[in-house]
């Protein structure tokens, strides 16, 4: 069962509730899931962090809080990965990732987290998560680290096919760069 909770409180409570219903849990958001990092790792209930771009739960709880949060969880060893938040935003999982590197996560902590680590704590890791024999292969090739802003798609592989990676962004890209250099077209 998936619970969305960020206070300290909500993340007790669903883990009370969850343990009285005999479920399975993984709570969702956990801002501040550092807080209670030992009971979600000693119970072994792994935390879908995000989003990590946001304010902190309380007036008092430090300013980076949102931000240290993935590297505070991977320090006492609790399973988790990092989201967006929300479907329409999931582009952005990988600039959530890097800003907790900015904050102390590893930084192939953070590439775990949005790969392998995600199947894992969604209990699809025989199927998709890495490049492995018999999984699902969906590759994306960028010319950069996938935690860098600047870094550019240069191939897709959808179900083991290329497949071209354009869109109306990278079209008004590419009309925007030919603007920049006069007589080319």
């Amino acid at each position: 069962m998936l619970i969305e909770a960020h206070s300290r409180r909500a993340i007790v409570e669903a883990i009370r509730f969850a343990e009285s219903e005999k479920l399975k849990l993984i709570i969702t958001g956990g801002t501040n899931a550092w807080k209670v990092a030992a009971t979600l790792k000693s119970r072994d209930i792994p935390v879908i962090v995000g989003p990590v771009m946001r304010a902190p739960v309380k007036r008092w709880d430090p300013s980076d809080a949102p931000y240290a949060n993935a590297g505070r969880l991977h320090e006492a060893g609790v399973r988790f990965c990092i989201r967006s938040n929300d479907a329409s935003n999931s582009r952005n999982a990988p600039f959530e990732a890097a800003m907790a590197v900015a904050f102390g996560l590893p930084e192939a902590a953070a590439l775990h987290s949005v790969t392998l680590g995600a199947a894992r704590v969604l209990g699809i890791d025989k199927q998709v998560g890495s490049l492995d024999v018999g999984k699902h292969a969906n590759l994306v090739i960028l010319d950069g680290s996938p935690l860098q802003v600047t870094s550019q798609v240069k191939g897709v592989f959808v179900a083991g096919r290329p497949f071209r990676p354009e869109s109306r962004q990278t079209r008004f890209y590419r009309r925007y760069r030919r603007r920049l250099k006069p007589g080319k077209k």
